[in-house]
This record gives structure tokens, sequence and C-alpha cells, in this order.
């Protein structure tokens, strides 16, 4: 039989490895007292998004094995990929003693809805670009660098509905984020 709690944590870090497109991960570490203890990160279950989506770090223990508490502390690193888990904000990271809210919109960004057609993003909010035809581009508005040098290959998504943060300038979609995705039928 497992035992399952909180568990404290001493470092969080969403990091997004340089991949199209781009997947952000959850990254936490810290101490764990028993070296069999598993540790996990388990986000709470919403009926609507929230403004922080709450993930905890969860420790479990059979009860057949371990060392006592205590005894033997080692360091651990426990990740999450967290598309379709961030809350319009962010995420909150949950342990034993503390919370630790991490913005991942900034606070300057627009917030895009939109779905996917002939390798093009075309929003539907906000009303200002619905309808559109845009591309995405990781390069920021006020880069000297070419948005084509950051852009995101929408081939083979066609048909996904996309949420996604950034600035709206001239047919592009500057310093994106995607916060989620669902995929369509190809």
């Amino acid at each position: 039989m497992d035992r399952f709690r909180l568990v404290d944590f001493q470092t969080a870090n969403v990091i997004t490895p340089m991949i199209e497109p781009p997947q952000p991960r959850l990254v936490v570490g810290g101490t764990k007292q028993d070296p069999a203890m598993d540790i996990r990160l388990v986000p709470l279950a919403y009926i609507r998004q929230p403004e922080y989506w709450a993930i905890q770090v969860v420790g479990s223990v059979t009860e057949t094995g371990g060392q006592p508490p205590g005894q033997g502390s080692v360091p651990y690193t426990a990740q999450l990929d967290i598309i379709g888990m961030t809350g319009t904000t962010g995420v909150e990271v949950v342990g034993a003693s503390r919370r630790l809210r991490m913005r991942l919109v900034p606070q300057d960004a627009t917030q895009f809805v939109g779905s996917v057609e002939h390798d093009r993003y075309r929003p539907i909010s906000p009303a200002s670009v619905a309808g559109q035809s845009l591309r995405l581009t990781t390069v920021s508005i006020v880069d000297d660098t070419r948005p084509e040098s950051g852009e995101l290959d929408l081939t083979g998504h066609d048909g996904s509905v996309l949420r996604v943060t950034g600035h709206y300038q001239d047919g592009w979609i500057y310093s994106v984020t995607l916060v989620a995705t669902e995929q369509g039928g190809t």
C-alpha cells in the first residue's frame, strides 16, 4: 500500500526545450527524507481554466520499502510537461509548506485563440484580428531579426486549435508562446 503526501521543494522552473512546437516543462527540485520515496508532479483537475493552474509536489512510499523518515536525505528532481495545464496567467507549484506562483504569460502580451488552416494561424479572438491569416514567430517585436528566422512551422497541424500569447504587428504574432493546443483531424 502506498502513502501519498505533499513534499517540500526548493526550486521550480519552467523550461522550454528547443523543439517545435514549444513544449513547456515544469522542473521542481528539493530534498526528500526517504531515498525510496517516489516524487511526482500532480496537476489538479479543473472544470474551467483557472488563473494559476495548481500542480502539487507529491511523494509516495510503499509501506514495506524505504528507510525511516529522516534517514538518508537525498536530492530529487521531478518534471512534468505542462501543455494544456497552464492557467490564464501561469502555474502554481504546491508543496508541503509553501506555494509558488509562476507567471508564464508576459504582462503585456495578448492572448489569441484560433485554428490552423492551410498551415496558417487564423485567430477567432481577439476581434481585432479575427479571421486574418497570421504567422507565428518566437522573434521579439523589438529585435532587429527578421520574423521568418523564428517562424513556427504549422505544417501538419491543420484543424488544430491553438491558444497562444504574443504581440501582433503586420500579420505576425511576435514572441509567441503556445499556451494550449487541441489536435484536430487532418
